[in-house]
């Protein structure tokens, strides 16, 4: 077996985490809630080309920058996603995005309900179209166009839970290039605060043992967040913003011909440290193009960064669910397809080609029943 071909396949994820409450008198002192009424025209864009207009005239509940003052705003740009459901009988569209002017930019999430009366006019680009396909399988779009906003105060109950859900592909280390991931998870209230962070980033390509092209073995920097003290929407330019004591450790892993060997050892622990997100003001959803950029910065541990890969936040009710882990082909709903994937990576472990941070749902180096039946207690969840 060739190794050094093997490496561009190699998962270089390693998950760690921890659950810890964060105490503070108000969920966000940067942000607030605002009721958004919008109107206007998207465009939805499909990656093979086919377009459609819709028109948007909805009112929703948002997290807003404390700079943005009550009123109205014309020309707002909106730049992100929208996913569409078509069943027999009724059609669901759901937006998440970015708005952004010259006075300010933040995220958002509102859906079109679902109804039998919503029509999805005919493709601009494409005669011969009549409509979005139908089919169980939700379909992407790219969402583009201005809207004019109205910001005013909630006039309704607020939502007492704000969810954050941010997964992120490591691309540097120290200022060279790495691989890895990073995943931060976050539930936000009044009197309920958690925060969690797991991830890990590899500064160098595993290596082969010399004599013996069947061995080869990798080093880690596994990164968790310990204790969080602060955890922010729309914090002094960024988009999220976590502070808190970290733990980093090292980990080595030797592949031989019948054997895995890990070993750990911790570089810091308890420092303090922080993580940035930036979203990209042209927000997209299309695979292989950033989402934005984040930056973790601990002390005594040179800078990791990368782009985030999958962004989301929701507001609930106590008793509603918040964003659910097992999304990963992120249509915003937990399907059967997802439980075919993780199933697919079934006994996959730490340092193999078909481990992903992303569906070690409980990080314990391993997917397994555990992970599988996570995925599957979220079925049928949306968000």
């Amino acid at each position: 077996m060739n190794h050094r071909k093997a490496v561009e396949c190699l998962v270089v994820f390693v998950a760690m985490s921890i659950l810890i409450p964060v105490q503070a008198s108000l969920p966000f002192s940067s942000a607030r809630l605002a009721q958004i009424d919008a109107k206007g025209t998207l465009v939805l864009q499909s990656v093979d080309e086919r377009s459609f207009y819709l028109t948007i005239d909805r009112s929703f509940t948002s997290t807003v920058p404390s700079s943005v003052a009550i009123g109205s705003y014309e020309d707002v740009a909106f730049h992100g996603a929208a996913t569409v459901s078509r069943g027999r009988e009724a059609v669901t569209v759901r937006f998440e995005g970015l708005l952004t002017s010259n006075e300010f930019g933040f995220w958002v999430k509102f859906d079109i309900d679902k109804t039998p009366d919503l029509k999805i006019p005919s493709p601009l680009d494409i005669p011969g179209i009549p409509d979005i396909p139908r089919g169980p399988i939700p379909e992407k779009f790219i969402a583009s166009g201005k809207l004019n906003i109205a910001v005013s105060e909630l006039t309704s109950p607020a939502p007492e839970l704000t969810w954050i859900l941010m997964k992120g592909k490591v691309t540097g280390y120290g200022g060279k290039l790495a691989s890895g991931g990073l995943v931060a998870h976050a539930k936000v209230s009044e009197t309920d605060h958690s925060t969690e962070v797991h991830g890990a980033s590899a500064a160098q390509y595993p290596t082969e043992a010399e004599g013996d092209n069947n061995d080869l073995s990798v080093s880690f920097r596994a990164v968790t967040l310990a204790i969080a003290t602060k955890t922010e929407l729309n914090y002094d330019g960024n988009d999220l913003y976590i502070e808190g004591s970290w733990n980093v450790h090292n980990i080595s892993v030797a592949v031989g011909t019948n054997s895995i060997e890990t070993t750990v050892h911790p570089l810091v622990e308890g420092a303090s440290g922080s993580l940035e997100v930036v979203l990209a003001s042209k927000w997209s959803p299309i695979p292989g193009q950033t989402q934005g950029a984040f930056t973790l910065q601990i002390e005594g541990i040179e800078k990791i960064s990368g782009e985030v890969a999958c962004y989301n936040v929701r507001m609930t009710g106590p008793s509603e669910y918040g964003i659910p882990l097992g999304d990963f082909d992120k249509d915003r709903t937990v399907s059967i397809l997802d439980i075919i994937k993780v199933a697919q990576a079934f006994g996959a472990k730490l340092g193999l080609p078909k481990y992903d941070i992303d569906m070690d749902i409980n990080c314990d180096f391993v997917i397994n029943i555990l992970d599988i039946m996570a995925v599957a207690r979220e079925f049928g969840e949306e968000y």
